[in-house]
């Protein structure tokens, strides 16, 4: 009866947040945040590293703008990049990381009326602050480019200066932890080094990292062996070394792995793991397990905070407030700006709904509303068979958005998108990029001349197609691209050929040849075919041309079905659009930085409807047609699909092993 009880308390409280914030933004939190400041008494305070400063009084309360920054998306902060906001009592609060102003940073902003007011406070030589640590008795500890450490004794306001650790090189510190008592210190730096000192930083002890133990293989030179977080519980260290966490006991320094935790925080006597799932367990000062949660916190924690034995994780557009007894989240939500416009609108049913984030919104009365929420991030939006359609940002996921009844329905695409009725008015083909100063596209534009389409526009673009295309060959990838979708692939779908073996195995030997040769070009971002390191196991890219056809068929489907995804700044597409003469359009895309095998998969886009296909066949097809000039020179190579195989596998295995 009790948790019946319970239940019921939990669905009226989030159906009466939710009643509540209908006409409430999201707190739209402009740059990263990797601490969270929390007060004794339960203020929640974030400070971005693109300048701006953001507050809720409790947990579950509305966000504010703080003293420092703009919720404008226009308006961009100069010189100011916080790292970090710290408590050191109820009414002190620092902000530090790189402040700037006329050509200094020896300053740290300070408050010592819970935000109210500020002043700036020099520590000394001019420095961006990287690492920080504060106690509740008004100690604190700073380091960052300088390579000094700044320390202070009376909650901040003032500041003595530290000699360097190494007197020669350039050390800097990227986290920093003292014990309960204050009595041992700990100092990891960016680049595979740890200190200890036992006397406040006049004196300093290396103690190993789990590198340097060999307790993982750095694949390559090029990757930062950085000490990303380092803390001492009880009589033990927890460290995080490039992404992989380990402990040891304090007294003989013996890294051990904790191969299923991503992240981690403590308080005086206690601890929180992250699990690889989200999930959180509670240990004591021996590490012992205490407790695991049954709930996951939504996404990978961007910062963690302990007080006591409660955790706050900032999960992005969440706060995750949890104890043994309560697993509770807050959205991050303000009153001091309206809901934005959307970017994506549609008009149904004679209204205008938009969709952003999570939020499926309406517009009413000259504002936009909060309807209803997605369990996902929405990518696409559309009116399809009279039914708005919402998706998720892998396309596999669909929603039908039910206004009737205010319900999201699960919702599956038949495996007939057009119809049959659908005839070509004309075709256009297309190549272009967007950049940060440059728009450049060419087209190559086919109109229906009695039975044939026939070249009507033309930019010298694909010279080598015919000037006219039978409707057979279109409708062929039309058709396609109507029934097709995420499908089971196996080896045989890649009609690869004894020849395609021994060409690939004598590719991959080149490469090892030049890689231990020459190294890793870090700068050709734009090759295909990248190797995790010098210290690739090329046996392993040779052995499995020997075995492919035991490669699981899910391996080679999902390999097909996911993109290399854009982290250019510029954007570049290849696209076929397809005009019907009832006005209808289909649109078959790929705009991968480094597109995969026949450029799959695609995106289909029909009269803004989209879904994604990993056919083969339509990648072939598409290739034919444009006289194998449509795409970049190894896209069609057989080499080049095999070589995507044995690269997933192995990156697959390193991941598993660390």
């Amino acid at each position: 009866m009790r948790t019946i009880i319970f239940l019921l308390t939990i669905f009226f409280f989030q159906n009466l947040v939710f009643a509540q914030s209908e006409d409430l933004a999201k707190l739209p939190v402009r740059g990263y945040v990797t601490e969270l400041g929390i007060s004794p008494t339960g203020e929640i305070w974030m400070a971005s590293k693109a300048g701006n400063v953001y507050f809720t009084e409790q947990f579950g309360d509305l966000w504010h703008i703080g003293p420092y920054g703009s919720l404008d998306p226009m308006v961009y902060i100069s010189g100011e990049t916080y790292e970090r906001i710290n408590f050191l009592s109820d009414d002190v609060l620092i902000i530090s990381g790189f402040i700037q102003e006329d050509g200094k940073q020896d300053f740290i902003y300070r408050s010592e009326d819970g935000g109210k007011t500020w002043d700036k406070v020099v520590f000394g030589r001019s420095s961006w602050i990287d690492a920080a640590h504060f106690t509740k008795n008004g100690k604190g500890w700073m380091s960052g480019n300088s390579q000094l450490i700044y320390y202070t004794e009376d909650y901040g306001k003032t500041w003595v200066s530290k000699d360097k650790v190494e007197k020669k090189g350039n050390l800097r510190f990227s986290t920093i932890h003292f014990d309960k008592d204050q009595s041992v210190g700990l100092f990891g730096s960016f680049w595979n080094k740890i200190y200890r000192t036992t006397d406040n930083c006049e004196s300093w002890e290396p103690i190993e990292t789990p590198l340097q133990q060999a307790k993982y293989e750095r694949i390559s030179k090029e990757q930062r062996p950085d000490i990303r977080k380092i803390r001492i519980l009880g009589n033990n260290y927890i460290v995080n070394q490039q992404g992989r966490v380990y402990y040891s006991k304090a007294d003989v320094i013996d890294w051990q792995p904790l191969p299923s935790i991503v992240d981690f925080e403590v308080s005086d006597n206690l601890g929180y793991l992250i699990t690889d799932e989200l999930k959180l367990q509670l240990i004591n000062e021996n590490l012992s397990n205490v407790w695991t949660s049954e709930n996951s916190i939504s996404d990978m924690p961007k910062a963690l905070k302990v007080i006591d034995s409660t955790l706050y994780a900032y999960a992005g557009e969440e706060i995750f407030r949890v104890t043994p007894t309560a697993f509770e989240k807050s959205e991050l939500l303000t009153d001091d700006i309206p809901i934005p416009e959307p970017y994506t609108q549609i008009s149904f049913k004679n209204e205008k709904y938009g969709f952003a984030g999570t939020d499926i919104l309406k517009y009413d009365r000259k504002k936009w509303r909060r309807i209803d929420e997605s369990p996902f991030p929405i990518r696409n939006a559309a009116i399809f068979q009279d039914n708005l359609i919402i998706s998720d940002y892998s396309l596999s996921t669909r929603l039908k958005v039910d206004i009737a009844s205010n319900k999201l329905v699960s919702f599956d695409l038949p495996k007939d998108i057009l119809g049959t009725d659908q005839k070509i008015k004309s075709f256009t083909i297309g190549l272009g990029s967007i950049g940060c100063f440059h728009h450049d596209d060419q087209t190559r534009t086919y109109k229906l001349n009695g039975d044939v389409l026939k070249l009507s526009e033309s930019s010298n673009f694909l010279n080598g197609m015919p000037r006219q295309i039978d409707l057979e060959t279109v409708n062929k990838i039309i058709s396609i691209a109507n029934s097709s979708r995420i499908d089971e692939l196996s080896i045989e779908d890649l009609n690869l050929q004894p020849s395609d073996y021994s060409d690939y195995k004598s590719f991959i030997l080149k490469k090892e040849q030049e890689i231990k040769k020459n190294g890793i070009d870090r700068f050709q971002y734009g090759d295909p075919y990248q190797f995790p390191g010098e210290k690739t196991d090329f046996e392993f890219y040779k052995m499995i041309s020997d075995s492919l056809n035991e490669v699981d068929n899910s391996i080679i489907s999902n390999l097909f079905s996911n993109g290399y995804g854009n982290w250019s700044t510029t954007r570049i597409w290849h696209q076929l659009i397809f005009d019907f003469q009832n006005g209808s359009q289909l649109i078959i895309s790929n705009s991968d930085d480094i597109p995969n095998y026949l450029y799959t998969p695609w995106v289909i886009n029909y009269n803004g409807l989209e879904y994604k296909t990993n056919s083969l066949e339509l990648g072939r097809l598409i290739n034919e047609l444009t006289e194998g000039k449509f795409y970049e020179d190894y896209a069609d190579d057989p080499t080049y699909a095999i070589f995507k195989i044995a690269d997933y596998m192995y990156r697959m295995q390193l991941e598993n092993e660390n």
